[in-house]
């Protein structure tokens, strides 16, 4: 299926005027006959341009109660960007993730990685996308207590693009309820065409940033949201972290409970 064969105004795409890359996550056929039910939560880019008919239809026609914010400080200042946490009626919260904790992702190590991007897609891809996801753990814990206790009032994650932080939160979610992972790489690449609409925005976003300025090819291949790369990501974080639970334990104050309670609340 490419970009152009996708069509943003049918579900699982959510119209919300202002604000692209919006989908709500649900309705999977599991293994064993059971189904994720619908709409547990939603996923986006930036809220930053939401227009008035867009805040009325993300509350009032979604039903969404909370939205969770994982951009960082710097980003939202920089790009000039906007925090939608005046919502009556829907609350707001920041998750802070460390993201530059690794030197791979200062300018240094991400022009090197930029480079490699060009010659090795695949490895380089799925190992940045690893230590992004290494660095998940709040967005993870926030939206597993959040949807445990507000079962019926679904959130809205979201980052810039929505499609790596948000992404990967959501197929890591995806893949905990026993989501087959072919559904979950499929999920991850409808943010292609999602992104559309904005693509020429984020990209003059970036080029204002000198290490992906001085990297085009590199940065234009990092814009990419192939199935086959979050599926290495689950096949990673089952085969060489101990499963999804225990990758998930070690890295929020989830308890086993919290977890079955997600795991069991969400399935039909």
């Amino acid at each position: 299926m490419t970009t152009a064969d996708v069509d943003i105004t049918k579900p699982p795409f959510v119209v919300i005027d202002g604000v692209f890359n919006a989908r709500a996550v649900g309705g999977y056929e599991l293994s064993d006959g059971k189904h994720v039910k619908d709409n547990i939560f939603f996923r986006a880019g930036e809220l930053s341009s939401i227009t008035p008919d867009g805040v009325k239809t993300l509350r009032d026609d979604l039903g969404i109660r909370q939205i969770f914010d994982t951009r960082s400080d710097a980003e939202i200042a920089g790009y000039k960007a906007k925090e939608l946490n005046d919502v009556e009626g829907v609350g707001f919260e920041r998750i802070q993730l460390d993201v530059l904790k690794n030197h791979r992702f200062e300018p240094v190590g991400l022009a090197e990685r930029l480079k490699l991007l060009e010659t090795d897609e695949f490895k380089t891809f799925t190992s940045m996308a690893m230590e992004v996801v290494d660095t998940l753990g709040p967005a993870f814990e926030k939206m597993i207590r959040y949807m445990n206790d507000h079962p019926t009032e679904p959130p809205i994650i979201h980052c810039t693009a929505g499609k790596d932080r948000t992404g990967l939160t959501t197929a890591v979610l995806l893949a905990l309820l026993g989501v087959p992972d072919d559904a979950i790489g499929e999920e991850y690449g409808l943010t292609a065409a999602g992104i559309a609409p904005a693509s020429e925005m984020l990209a003059n976003r970036l080029m204002m940033i000198p290490v992906f300025a001085q990297n085009p090819a590199g940065t234009l291949v990092m814009g990419n949201c192939k199935p086959a790369y979050v599926k290495e990501v689950l096949r990673i974080i089952r085969g060489e972290h101990g499963g999804l639970e225990d990758f998930l334990k070690a890295r929020t104050g989830l308890s086993d409970q919290n977890i079955e309670t997600f795991k069991t609340q969400f399935v039909i």
